[in-house]
Order: C-alpha cells, then structure tokens, then sequence
C-alpha cells in the first residue's frame, strides 16, 4: 500500500511551525532517505539524513513558495543559496526534520516543469549556522573581566571549587624561560649552542628576582562557555549530559593568537551627540541639487544608531550631456579634541556595515586628525560606518566628526552664462566621551579558527556524535552512551529473511590519532628524543590491526602543548620555539587539574601580590570523579608519561572514547550485513539510529539506512553488536571508603529512572533516588567490611514498559 509523504518548507516569513508551507508532490515520485552517524568507511567523520534528491512540480503552490526561481527578473525576497528548515511526514507522523534546498528548475517546450529539491537532516544543518564564521566573531562581553593583577593572579591560585573561573590564566611563558631554583626545563647539552642558562635569577619564577608579572600569561577559556557563546550567537540551543561532566567542562581552549601579550581594551563604540554640532545638509533652492530625490534636511549622523552616512546627490547635476555633468565627493574628518597626553596608544576602528574596514592610531602624545576620502554614496543610502575605540590603558577620550560634501555643477551665472559652480556642505558632530575600562578583550585573543572547526575539532577529541530532534537545538553525545541509549528492537518479522548478504568488513590496517605539529621546544625535544622510537608527537599514537586495508588519520585542529615538572609539583608551559622565540601556536587544547600545593616549602614569586605555595595547573591531565572512583584523564590520544605525575596514563582519549567501539568493530567474528525490510509507519518514524536491531538470533547496530518512504521499503547495512547490554554491570572494587560518578543515561521512550540500593548498603549515600532526566548518580561508599552492593537502576517508559539495570560495587 502505497504511503502518503507530506513535506513542510519555512516559509520566508516564517516564526513558527504553523507557517511552514506544504510542497506539492508528483503522485508517482519516489522520496528516498539515507540515515547514518557513525560509517565505518569514515570513523572521524558525523553523518546524518539526506534525500537522493527528488523533483516537485512547479505548480503554483511550489512557485509561491520558491517565488518563481526561473524567472531571473522577479525580485525574490529568499536566498536560493540558503537551506530552509523542513520536516518530513509518513501517514501524518513526523519522519525527520531537517533542510531543504532548491537545486534547480527543469523546463519542458521552454515551460517550468519541476523543481530539483535535496533534504538534509539537521545534523548538516548545524554547519549552516556557522557558515565560514570565526571564533573571533563571537560576543565574548559575558567572559571579559577587570585586568589587573590581582584579577589574574586570583585566576590562578583560587580553586574551582571556590570559585568556578570560565576564564583563567594557565603558566605558560611567552616571554621567558622560566627557571625554578637550579631545575631548568631542558638540560644545557640541549639547549641551542649560543644560549646560556643565565647565572642569575633573573628567570627563576622562585626568587623576587624573576617573579612572574601578570602581563606575561594569556589567558584560556572554559570550551563549555565557548559552546555557551555560540548557543547566544546563533539562537542555538546545545544539550546532551557529557556536557555537563567534567571530563569536558575541565577543558579549555588557550586564547594566543599573537606572539606577546600586549593589552588593549575592549572596543568601546563611538556615538554621536548634537551638543555642539552644526547641521548644514540643506541644499539652496536655487542649485540643481535642490530636486534630486533625497530628504531635505537629511541627517547624516544618526544619533539613534550611531552610524555616519554619505548624502545622495546625482552625478549629473544641472548636466545636459556628459560633458556637463557634475562631480561630487564625500569626506569624513576625525579629530581627538581631548586633552594631551593621553595615557596611551589608542586604535579608532572603522567599520562599513558592519565589517571592519581600517584602523587610525592615536599617539599618546599628538593625538590625531584622520581622513576617509571618497567616500561612496548609494541611492538608498545603504552605506553606513560606525566606530570603535580601543586603547592599550583604560581612559576616556572624545572626538569631532566634520563631514564634508563638495558638487561642482554646470549652471548659468547672473549674465546668462554657463559655467562651473562649486557648492559644499558642511556638517560637524562632536562625540559623546567614549570611557575606555581596564577589561579584558577575549574577542580579540581568540585563536583563528572557524567555529565548524572547532565544534568538529572538539567532537573528534570525544567521539562525539551530534544529532537533533528538535528544531534549533543539538544534542553532543559520546557514541559509546549513544549506542547505550539505544532501544533493541526485533525486526526478524519485517526482514526477507531470504536474500540477505554477509560481506567482510573492508576496515584499515592502521588507525592514526594525531596532532597538529607544535613548534615548543620542548615538543620539539620530545619527537627527537632517543627514547622516542616510533618518533611520534607527544599524545599521538598509531592502532595497528592484523588487516590488510589502507591507513586512516584522525587528524585534530588542535595543538599539544607538552609541558615541564620542576619536580615540586609545579607545572608550566613554554610558547617558544627552539630558538627560545615566542611563536603562535595552533589552537591550544588544555585539561585544568585541581588546586596543588608546591613541595618543599616552595612558592612560586608573583611581582606586586604574595608569594603563593598554591596554584591550579594546566596540560594534559585533570584530576576527575568518573565510575570507578577519581582517577588522572589526560588529553592525550596514546599512553604517555605525564609530565605531571611522571608515571604512565592510561586513562587516554582512544581508552575511554574509541576503543569499545573499534573494538567491536574489529571483532574476528563481525560481518557487514545487508538486509532488505519493509517496516510499518509506526517502527519507521520511530526508529533511532542507536537502536539495536535483533534478526533472528544476532543482534547488529545500524551502520546505514536506505528508507523508501513512498512504500516503505528500508534497506539496511548492519554490523555485528557483541557489546554487552543488558544489565549493564559495573564492577568495582573498593575495599576503603570512595566516592563513584554513574551517568544516568535515558535509552529511547524513558521517562524516568528510580534509583535503589541494597539492604547491606544502609550507609551507602546516593545523590538522588529519581532522575526526570539525564543526570550524574554520585555515590558515596563509607569503609566497611566486605561486601556486595548493588544498585537498581529502573527505568520507566512511556509506552509502559520498564527495563532494569545494575550497578555491582564489591568492597
């Protein structure tokens, strides 16, 4: 029986559901859809839902919609280049939503015939928003703070748990080589021939004489509050339950982007006051210019907006031909009219609608006139400018404005003869005090880097999945919980059990996790060090398996910055070369660790505020509350010696986020298996990707999906799933006292989990009895004698059905 597929298009007007517009369709077109996440072909890479692109006729329902795209001559107020929001329905059920485009029009006998339309699912989508955007783009005013000393210094030594710092300031030098005492962070025999350690103590960050001054640290930024400025930017919203765990909010992304620290305050914007000004933007009756079709008078200082625009004159004023036609030209005049000195350096930016155009620097001590000539004038006056101060003190400073519009015009003079006139216009505005603040301005440390990037980037490290179900809002789970989420469900009865192929999986022989290339010299001295045998920067690492395919890269935007241990606990980087030079480094990846105490009585010296024997350190590794208790996370792909606790970790990004999966993936027993299945409406459009489906006596997870939704023929690639599911058993051993983190993950249709212990745990102290939704179940096991705990785990549906799971701690 032949489906009924409606889809819904945003209109271009639209603000709700209730005005998507439905295309009309071809009664016999065929609608197919592709569905996958995670392909084996392409491990690194998020997949989504995509159609193999159909037509839709160009009836006057689809032309209203897509405005007649053929007809080149009609003004259409939608992009074409854009995708819109769309939805798909099967027999009135949601399917997927998702965005259309519009590919092309098909003529027929010189007539449109059909549309050329693709549906993308919103995992693509997520893209859309970003575009070609940087992270420098974002609106960073929520993270700016005061930059003084004490504020840096209180962001290095304060522990989270006592103030949760979005922003903080992670000891690595630019500048210098800092030194502890007698130990230096490469021996002499490797340093470069011309350097000598010097033989005072002019770099030992331990001793008054090479204290650290706060000038010398740029700061890092939380990546959960990078995600919060990009959820503001584009009216996003971002979920998912890792986002919230410390093994992400304990991730900071370093902001140096030039080689010193050099501060200069956030830009300020220039506006406009009448006190003072003098408005000449009326023409005399008696010019050619009097009956050009522009407001007179035409203010061009908005004082609402802030903005300067160019008055519109035609070029061919009183001119009968083009040898009698006017010129006319526009300038703009910019003088500081405070006093002098100023306390600094000042940058006055200059931006044409909106995008940055030029900047003018104020001397301290001359302050400054500026000129933008030649001005450009449009008929609709859709040019404007607008300003921003900046400065490398906070202070106050206040400018004149003087706009100057000159015409030369053929007309007759008082004895009837023709000649040339020159008329000019003149109109000054004086600026309110535009007040500079000792703030920070994080916009302009942010690395370069466009925000697609960053959000794949951040992804890869997690091997995280990204999908959406509702409209604007994205959900980020690790594909391990998301396979845990996912329902088992028998579809041995819609299968034609009798042609279904089993082919080998065609996987690589060799899985790479990899780093961008630091220039740190101490990078540097670990790849050449004789103790590297493989060679390989510091966290990469290489899975080699038994298979004879090709070679796959996962390669990260993101650089690994290798740190030193004096010995006493104290940690710090260095962004210099091997030249000892600074250098801007890649995008920067750092795990904050917990607030540490120097060894030994020492301290580390800070100019201006108390010595500190206390401060929290930056790198690879963090200190974080998982399953198993707390245990050292590093940032690191591969097993490393940290350079923090100098032992092993083994606790690396390819342990905890890729190797179930792969694991599973490279089983000897598993097989690529493709069956054909025809799934009523209501398994169609309520299948997840996640979902584990159960054919006769095995159990696969969905590698892709082909659904054809006009009959509902689904045709599905699959892989072996040999994971356990349930219950899902933990077993942790734990003699003494200890504290344990559990997600609770909601699998597909859950409405709440009810959480229980044992009778033999009536000192066992559970965060929370009921979860509405996703959270973290903390537990808390006093030392006791031997024993067996466990903890109930269940879940309740909204189809009725309950599912029960377990916890098992043996102490």
């Amino acid at each position: 029986m032949k489906r009924q597929v409606a889809i819904f298009i945003e209109t271009a007007l639209a603000q709700t559901e209730l005005e998507f517009s439905r295309l009309e369709l071809f009664n016999d077109e065929k609608i197919s859809v592709s569905s996958t996440i995670q392909n084996i072909s392409d491990i690194s890479k998020i997949f989504t839902d995509y159609s193999q692109g159909f037509t839709i006729p160009c009836s006057p329902t689809n032309n209203a919609i897509f405005q007649h795209f053929y007809q080149n001559d009609v003004n259409a107020t939608i992009d074409y280049q854009k995708r819109y929001n769309a939805y798909i329905e099967v027999d009135t059920v949601l399917f997927r939503r998702g965005k259309i485009q519009l590919e092309k029009t098909n003529l027929k006998n010189g007539s449109a015939d059909s549309y050329s339309v693709t549906f993308y699912g919103a995992g693509v989508s997520l893209k859309d928003y970003f575009n070609e955007d940087k992270l420098s783009q974002l609106d960073h005013t929520s993270l700016n703070h005061n930059y003084i000393n004490q504020e840096v210094y209180d962001r290095v030594t304060i522990d989270s748990s006592v103030t949760d710092y979005d922003v903080r300031y992670p000891l690595i030098s630019s500048k210098r080589i800092w030194q502890f005492s007698g130990s230096v962070p490469l021996p002499q025999d490797n340093c470069p021939e011309w350097f000598l350690y010097p033989t005072n103590n002019s770099d030992n960050i331990g001793d008054n004489a090479g204290e650290i001054e706060y000038q010398e640290l740029f700061p890092a930024v939380r990546v959960a509050s990078i995600f919060d400025l990009i959820e503001a930017e584009y009216g996003i919203t971002f979920n998912g339950l890792f986002l919230t765990s410390d093994m992400f909010r304990k991730a900071f992304l370093y902001y140096k982007n030039k080689e010193k620290f050099n501060f200069v305050t956030q830009p300020k914007n220039v506006t406009f006051t009448v006190t003072g000004s003098s408005i000449v933007e009326t023409f005399p009756s008696s010019t050619p210019a009097a009956t050009t079709p522009v407001p007179s008078p035409y203010t061009s200082f908005n004082l609402t907006n802030n903005t300067f625009n160019t008055i519109y004159v035609t070029p061919n004023l009183g001119g009968a031909s083009p040898q009698t036609y006017g010129t006319v030209s526009h300038e703009l005049q910019i003088t500081y009219t405070g006093s002098l000195p100023l306390l600094s350096n000042c940058w006055l930016d200059v931006y044409k609608n909106n995008v940055y155009v030029q900047t003018f620097t104020l001397i301290s001590n001359l302050g400054g006139v500026f000129t933008l000539p030649n001005l450009e004038q449009t008929p609709n006056n859709d040019v404007f400018y607008t300003f921003k101060l900046r400065g490398a003190l906070a202070q106050t400073l206040t400018f004149s404005f003087v706009y100057t519009l000159q015409y030369n015009y053929w007309a007759q003079d008082a004895f009837s003869n023709y000649q040339w006139f020159t008329y000019k216009a003149v109109t000054s505005f004086n600026t309110n005090n535009v007040t500079l603040t000792s703030f920070t301005d994080l916009q302009g440390l942010a690395p370069d880097m466009k925000i697609s990037d960053f959000i794949t980037g951040i992804c890869n490290e997690f091997n995280m999945t990204v999908y959406s179900k509702t409209k604007n809002v994205f959900t980020f789970e690790p594909i391990q919980d998301w396979y845990k989420k996912g329902a088992v469900i028998d579809i041995t009865k819609f299968t034609d059990v009798t042609s279904i192929e089993i082919e080998r999986l065609k996987l690589y022989k060799l899985i790479e996790f990899k780093y961008q290339d630091s220039e740190s010299f101490i990078n540097k001295y670990f790849l050449e060090s004789p103790a590297n045998l493989t060679a390989h920067g510091y966290g990469n690492t290489k899975e080699n398996y038994p298979f004879d395919g090709g070679e796959y890269k996962i390669q990260s935007p993101f650089e690994n910055l290798l740190h030193t241990n004096f010995g006493n606990n104290l940690q710090v980087g260095y962004c210099l070369n091997k030249d000892f030079a600074p250098y801007i480094p890649k995008p920067v990846l750092l795990y904050m660790n917990t607030l540490t105490t120097l060894t030994a009585g020492d301290k580390i010296h800070w100019h201006g505020l108390p010595n500190t024997a206390q401060y929290v350190p930056f790198g690879q590794d963090s200190e974080i509350l998982i399953q198993g208790g707390i245990f050292p996370l590093t940032l690191n792909f591969g097993v490393e010696i940290s350079s923090f606790y100098n032992v092993e970790n083994p606790n690396t990004l390819y342990s905890l986020y890729y190797q179930s999966y792969l694991t599973n993936l490279y089983n000897p027993k598993n097989r690529l298996v493709k069956v054909k299945t025809i799934l009523p409406v209501s398994l169609l459009t309520q299948l997840q990707l996640n979902d584990r489906l159960i054919i006769r006596d095995k159990r696969y997870l969905i590698n892709e999906m082909q659904s054809d939704l006009t009959t509902g023929d689904v045709d599905f690639t699959l892989i072996n799933d040999f994971a356990e599911v349930n219950p899902i058993v933990y077993g942790v051993s734990t003699p003494s006292g200890s504290v344990h983190s559990m997600a609770i993950l909601f699998s597909n249709g859950a409405t709440q989990v009810r959480v229980s212990k044992s009778a033999n745990a009536s000192n066992v102290t559970l965060s929370s009895v009921l979860f509405t939704s996703e959270g973290y179940l903390k537990i808390t096991i006093p030392a006791n004698a031997t024993r067996t705990i466990t903890i109930t785990l269940d879940s309740d549906f909204s189809n009725g059905n309950t599912e029960t799971n377990y916890i098992i701690i043996e102490q």
